[in-house]
């Protein structure tokens, strides 16, 4: 059983091995005949203490012999001390060799050239590039549905900061040796003294200084007012969505339990940054703590779940609609030579008594219940009907209706079709049609579809009625010559041979 003491380097108490005790205690015995400098010395056992407490920090208990021969192997060996200009020359070939920089680099954030967070300049020192490359690439991002946003917030919760003397060299892939360390903790001396030493400022500096200040608090301001309307928008959304879950379940999902799916991925994906950036936010304007590093790895956690959630859904409900399929039927309109067809569709209750029209006049949607919301569903599906009036080559006129659904292949897309029930009634001289279609109480929502094609040869006139505006497709009389809105109803036209709607 090893034992384990207390023992103190300048100050700093730590657990260690007995045996790597005895061991640290030979190696600063050897250092001290080769340094014979008070202040060096204190400095390289400040430098073994700085790692003792870096590798304390990452998980260890205590220092055992395999920390200080990792530390010897790091800082160099005592009689190394006395030859410092031909270690130099070592280090310089080591920092000019990628693959021995590679195995000492870790990714952090660089809150010493941040303009944010310091993710973009932590990301460059990783990769050995220039953060303004990266900067550009976040702002460019903010135009692509703001991805970018979200990505620089999931970073900024995940990447710890570099705040130690070795992180800073881990982020800029350099050994945690002695040499290097040295070199760290004077560029931040050198850093904090240029900080804090008093500056003489010139009028405009001074103005600039101002003008910063201003736009910082500007920008703050900014955030917040877009942070509370956000925020109040996507927790609406979400309740929204619980409200109605059920009910979009009867219609999208073989399962309950996808909704469900949905429903959490959507709360963990969206809300999770929110809470991020609200911290972070809250940090910024009144100068907290960072976040605890265990619940930002909880966080990043998450939100990664709620990621795969939602992932896995849309993958669910993109297979629902790969497929599709179509049945056709066909009837001949029996008319006599030369005579009008009048072309009208039943004008049945449907979705104008959600529809209201505010104090301007424009129409919104009024749904009270969930009640309601089923029957706007059930009518906005059923009158997926699209009419259609094309040149006909039959000796009389010929109406097709093609009944189309998806589904996760052709056979089910196939049997939802078959499910579609449309009606219409013919007579010698009109064509009543239905405005809506029925799926079946029991059948799921594939993009049911149907479609009208009344196809008239030339020697035969038609009129189509007003109460046809509903299931009417406008682009497919655009060939009309004098269409305007309105204009193709209650009046005889006829077809010509190039196929167009005339007079």
């Amino acid at each position: 059983m090893n034992k384990i003491i207390s023992a103190n380097i300048n100050g700093f108490v730590f657990n260690i091995d007995e045996k790597a005790y005895e061991k640290l205690k030979n190696y600063l015995e050897r250092i001290k005949e080769n340094v014979k400098n008070d202040e060096v010395m204190m400095d390289i056992e400040n430098r073994i203490a700085e790692l003792f407490d870096y590798r304390l920090k990452n998980g260890s208990q205590a220092i055992f012999d395999r920390d200080v021969e990792d530390i010897i192997q790091q800082i160099g060996s005592p009689e190394q001390f006395g030859q410092e200009e031909q270690e130099s020359s070592k280090e310089s070939k080591k920092e000019s060799n990628y693959s021995e920089r590679r195995k000492y680099r870790r990714l952090y954030r660089n809150e010493d050239d941040k303009v944010i967070g310091g993710v973009c300049s932590g990301i460059a020192s990783y990769f050995g590039i220039d953060p303004l490359f990266l900067r550009i690439g976040f702002a460019v991002s903010l135009f692509a549905l703001g991805t970018g946003i979200l990505l620089y917030i999931f970073l900024m919760i995940v990447l710890p900061v570099a705040a130690t003397p070795a992180e800073k060299l881990e982020m800029m892939g350099e050994p945690v040796d002695f040499n290097n360390l040295s070199k760290t903790i004077e560029k931040d001396f050198k850093d904090a003294y240029n900080r804090y030493q008093p500056e003489v400022k010139t009028g405009f500096e001074r103005f600039l200084e101002v003008l910063v200040r201003v736009g910082a608090v500007v920008l703050i301001i900014f955030l917040i007012s877009l942070f509370v309307p956000v925020s109040i928008g996507i927790f609406t959304s979400v309740g929204v969505a619980s409200w109605f879950l059920p009910l979009i379940n009867s219609y999208m999902f073989l399962s309950p339990n996808e909704g469900i799916i949905i429903l959490i991925g959507l709360i963990l994906f969206f809300v999770v940054p929110l809470i991020g950036a609200g911290y972070k936010l809250v940090r910024v304007v009144f100068k907290t703590k960072p976040m605890n590093k265990v619940l930002s790895i909880l966080l990043s956690i998450f939100w990664f779940i709620g990621f795969c959630l939602l992932s896995y859904s849309t993958y669910n409900i993109g297979q629902e609609f790969s497929s599709s399929s179509s049945i056709v039927q066909t009837d001949t309109i029996d008319i006599a030579q030369g005579g009008t067809i009048v072309i009208r569709a039943r004008n049945t209750e449907g979705k104008q008594r959600f529809i209201i029209n505010d104090r301007d006049g424009d129409e919104k949607i009024s749904i009270h219940s969930r009640e309601d919301f089923k029957d706007f569903l059930d009518d906005r599906i059923g009158r997926n009907i699209e009419l259609k009036i094309v040149k006909g080559y039959a000796s009389k006129p010929v109406i097709t209706v093609i009944k189309r659904s998806n589904g996760r292949n052709r056979l089910v897309a196939g049997e939802y079709s078959s499910k579609i029930g449309y009606n219409y009634q013919k007579s010698d001289s009109s064509v009543l049609l239905d405005d809506y279609f029925t799926t079946g109480s029991d059948q799921l929502w594939r993009n049911q579809k149907v479609r009208i094609i009344i196809e008239i040869p030339m020697n035969f006139k038609f009129e189509i009625d007003g109460s046809c505006s509903g299931i009417m497709n406008d682009r497919h009389f655009d060939d009309y010559d004098d269409y305007e809105e309105g204009s193709i109803f209650n009046k005889q036209l006829h077809i010509d041979e190039q196929g167009k709607i005339v007079n």
